[in-house]
């Protein structure tokens, strides 16, 4: 695990985390990337379906949560 003082991020689906069109932005998934790095789960969370949300998390993306951590 990294040298970071969070274990977990959670954060909202529309247009939060993804932009208008239901994609993530460039700058989101790096942000992935490095919370991968240092060890901190990132879980999406919407009152969305679990399908409907990894619905807009594909190759790179779904490898990055591929713990499959849902808030719905």
């Amino acid at each position: 695990m990294g040298d970071c003082m969070y274990r977990l991020v959670a954060s909202d689906m529309d247009e939060t985390f993804l932009d208008a069109d239901h994609a993530i932005p460039a700058s989101n998934l790096r942000a992935l990337k490095r919370m991968r790095e240092l060890g901190v789960l990132f879980v999406p969370s919407s009152g969305r379906w679990y399908s409907s949300i990894m619905d807009n998390f594909s190759g790179e993306a779904r490898e990055l949560i591929e713990d499959g951590y849902v808030l719905s």
